[in-house]
């Protein structure tokens, strides 16, 4: 099967490999991530009461020949009940992540022992945290002196790109390319604060312009620069920005392990919805990620 050749040229290799295939009564678009050793369902239709079945066929063998141990995608609430038929589990959903308002449930299928989280018990304490933390208490809503926001131009790639490559160990998808980085600017939003002429913070809104949604992504902060509420003010300005695009649903997908990443967007009234098990492979092995989710028009 040529696709099984594809997919397991590099199995270390960090750029996916995005298919679109169509089998009896189905069409799917899918993410096939041999670094993650993961297969993201990115859309799916089914034609046919015989789509399911044959689509999860399709993904269980890819995962026995390739030995991946995840699949996982945004499903339409209404089709819920048709993954979890086939081994699927429900791990979170956003609200309003689909047109019209509809939300998204995301299944997920596990192969060997991904299923069993390792940091568990971490995400249980940095969630009691979020629900102990005074919302109240003061906190920065402007620039620390010395500081500017500013929206990514192509020019400030290669310095983005370092930035991401000395916070993080891993990553799921090549950010530390500018190429790649300049690959994603037709879909993808960077916010940035420079102080003075030194990029020291980064964001990324990830457009999906089919369904008016957008996943806040890639913080960054250099480690001399975190406390400042940084994070907090690029995804302002990000949320303002979309906003005016007309962009209603906005998630993210953090590290469990996270507290300030979590905090950020507990405070900007994201709320949590559920967590997925050993997501992805970020700082030097597979995590847990925490959803949250915000609807900007009500």
């Amino acid at each position: 099967m040529a696709l099984l050749e594809e997919i397991g040229h590099d199995i270390t290799s960090p750029r996916a490999i995005y298919k679109e295939l169509r089998g009896d009564g189905f069409s799917a678009q899918l993410d096939f991530s041999p670094y993650n050793k993961r297969i993201s369902i990115l859309d799916y239709h089914f034609n046919s009461s015989a789509g399911p079945k044959a689509l999860n066929i399709l993904l269980e063998t890819i995962c026995t020949r390739q030995s991946f141990t995840k699949v996982w995608g945004k499903i339409l609430k209404k089709d819920k009940a048709l993954f979890l038929e086939e081994g699927f589990i429900a791990e979170a959903d956003i609200r309003g992540y689909f047109s019209q308002q509809q939300d998204a449930v995301i299944c997920s299928r596990f192969f060997d022992q991904r299923q069993s989280s390792d940091t568990a018990d971490t995400n249980s304490r940095v969630l009691q945290q979020l629900k102990d933390y005074d919302s109240t208490a003061p906190r920065s809503r402007h620039l620390p002196e010395g500081c500017s926001f500013k929206y990514a131009e192509k020019r400030d790639l290669t310095a983005l790109a370092a930035l991401y490559r000395q916070v993080f160990a891993t990553y799921p998808y090549p950010i530390f390319d500018p190429k790649y980085l300049e690959s994603n600017l037709a879909n993808t939003i960077y916010g940035l604060v420079y102080k003075h002429d030194k990029l020291v913070a980064a964001a990324a809104a990830e457009i999906n312009y089919k369904y008016a949604n957008s996943e806040m992504t890639d913080f960054a902060s250099l480690p001399s620069e975190r406390g400042q509420g940084l994070a907090s003010i690029i995804l302002k300005e990000l949320e303002h920005k979309l906003s005016a695009m007309g962009i209603n649903c906005l998630y993210t997908i953090a590290r469990s392990t996270s507290l300030g990443m979590n905090l950020t967007f507990s405070l900007a009234a994201y709320q949590y919805s559920g967590t997925l098990v050993n997501n992805c492979n970020i700082s030097g092995g597979f995590e847990d990620m925490n959803v949250f989710s915000k609807y900007l028009h009500n």
